[in-house]
């Protein structure tokens, strides 16, 4: 039918012509068999054409999961030659091509009907095509760079990952998914003994902390990752989770709760042997119900900011890293570096987690500094601050956590929420990244939590929360403990943290997976990620919109 329309288009008049030959919609161009796939349960995507850059494809490249995705060329006649480059970069490009249903919404008819034709996109895409040149086709070149970019892999010359004599695990077994081992260590779990390490410096640095092996792979000469601690406890098992992944370019503060001088007195040893690990001056009587956990972040934030980095974790004692430095800061590059934060309902518990008596309006929060036009507002000094409720341990940029630190006065505010009310901290960063007054950097509006905050796309602590099956059976404080059972499993997830190994009930388990972390940093090949899967998610998608300054759609809640 296309080729008869095509044939007799050339003896219509004008009106009849742009009839016949209006755009098409161009369905499954890889012509994969959808029926193999259940596309009820398919994640579904729509990409305006302007979108789809080089880094889009060279993402979509990396999918391990069948998805679809519809591109709409939006201009009422789309140019030939942009429909060509975007068809024609996908075909070459995409290797998994059966994971991807893509349609093209938009195509000129004449483009159509040719491809509709032919049984070969290479006839079609056709190098010499001017619309396929560097000039009008960026992406195809983009990728070709990519492409042909070899990376050659060699191991780093550093010893092996240092762990005491009674952890004596083959981990190698575990992870290869031997059953029968897996069983006798579950079966036999060993359980943290306290360590009397040496804090000389030359005894520090062999055990696994390689000051001076600076990675060469473009993503970490790139960028640097910063972390704040909240910590207690057990400093080998906090040295431990350091050397796994640690890295010269990369740099870690730490703030002890004062009841434990002599954790603090190690950690200030440590940094005194490593020059990009920080121990604050003050210290706080943390609880376990929250007070000063805010605040004690705020002030290793202060003095990380006097360091040089592109993206700041917050996090507290017990959380470690389910992915490398590498694989990190791929994840946090996709998704261009967003604002990281959870959020959970909070209409059951946010009456009792703050002092209801005080007063929340912003005239006696002291938000606005003396020169902020915002402090003279009267509609803002009489409204009140509305609460949110989730996870402490968020991620930000670094010009998140300089408006936090210099732009906005914070003090008020968390010393009101620094009661003896448990839980308290869980409603600071929530309550501060919604206000429509603070305008934070990332900030995500009130009303589109749900949309571009689900809580299952949270990535900064991965949770199970009893009821949730536990491979263990071993609950604490209603949150499942990780075991040995459970290390095949660990690479699959999609958070980039864990939470939680506990020392007394399987301090194996956390030796294999920090000692595996480690192996996959200096000795494995670099294994990338789904990025789609990040690229695709709804924060990403409020990040591109604030890149964009698409105030509009993002007061609508767009996806």
């Amino acid at each position: 039918m296309d080729q008869v329309i095509f044939k007799l288009s050339l003896y219509f008049s004008n009106d009849l012509y742009k009839y016949f030959t209006r755009q098409r919609t161009l369905n499954n161009i890889f012509g994969i068999k959808k029926y193999k796939y259940d596309i009820n349960s398919t994640k579904k995507f729509t990409y305006s054409n302007n979108d789809v850059d080089g880094f889009f494809i060279y993402y979509m490249n990396t999918s391990q999961k069948f998805t679809e995705t519809n591109i709409v060329f939006e201009n009422s006649y789309s140019s030939y030659n942009e429909v060509l480059c975007t068809y024609c970069t996908l075909q070459k490009f995409i290797d998994n091509k059966n994971l991807h249903l893509i349609n093209l919404y938009g195509v000129p008819f004449n483009l159509y009907y040719m491809i509709s034709r032919t049984k070969s996109y290479e006839s079609i895409c056709d190098e010499t095509n001017v619309g396929l040149t560097r000039e009008y086709c960026p992406k195809k070149t983009f990728m070709e760079l990519k492409v042909n970019k070899s990376e050659t892999f060699e191991p780093d010359n550093v010893a092996p990952f240092w762990k005491p004599e009674y952890a004596n695990l083959d981990c190698k077994r575990i992870f290869n998914g031997d059953k029968e081992y897996i069983e006798e260590a579950r079966n036999n779990r060993i359980t943290f003994k306290n360590e009397e390490l040496s804090m000389k410096c030359r005894d520090i640095k062999k055990r696994s902390f390689n000051i001076e092996d600076f990675p060469r792979n473009p993503q970490e000469s790139r960028y640097s990752i910063a972390y704040a601690f909240n910590v207690y406890k057990e400093y080998p098992l906090l040295e431990r989770r350091l050397s796994s992944h640690y890295s010269p370019r990369n740099h870690y503060c730490y703030l002890v709760d004062s009841k434990s001088p002599h954790i603090r007195e190690k950690l200030v040893q440590l940094s005194q042997c490593l020059p990009n690990v920080y121990v604050t001056e003050k210290s706080y009587n943390m609880t376990s119900g929250g007070n000063y956990a805010i605040i004690a972040q705020m002030e290793c934030m202060k003095l990380l900011l006097e360091k040089k980095w592109d993206y700041l974790f917050l996090q507290q004692n017990d959380d470690f890293p389910l992915k490398t430095t590498r694989q990190l800061i791929e994840v946090l590059e996709t998704m261009n570096f967003p604002v990281e934060i959870g959020f959970v309902d909070p209409s059951s518990t946010v009456p009792f987690r703050y002092n209801t008596s005080d007063s929340w309006q912003y005239k006696d929060l002291h938000f606005f500094l003396p020169n902020d036009r915002r402090l003279g507002n009267p509609s803002i000094a009489l409204d009140k601050i509305v609460f949110q409720k989730g996870s402490v341990c968020i991620g930000v940029p670094r010009e998140t956590a300089a408006y936090l630190t210099y732009k906005v006065n914070l003090t008020t505010f968390l010393n009101k929420m620094n009661v003896d009310i448990y839980g308290n901290d869980e409603l600071a960063w929530q309550t501060i990244f919604t206000d429509k007054y603070l305008q934070i950097p990332g900030c995500t509006p009130r009303k589109c939590i749900s949309t571009y905050r689900p809580r299952e796309t949270f990535l900064n602590r991965k949770v199970m929360w009893e009821p949730e099956e536990c491979p263990t059976n071993k609950y604490h404080h209603s949150i499942c403990t990780w075991g040995v059972e459970m290390l095949p499993q660990l690479d699959s997830f999609n958070e980039l943290f864990g939470y939680r190994f506990r020392g007394e009930v399987d301090f194996g388990a956390e030796v294999c997976w920090m000692e595996y972390l480690y192996n996959r940093t200096h000795f494995y090949k670099h294994k990338r990620l789904d990025l789609w899967h990040y690229y695709n998610l709804p924060q990403s998608v409020l990040k591109r919109l604030q890149i964009k300054n698409d105030y509009e759609a993002i007061r609508e809640c767009k996806l």
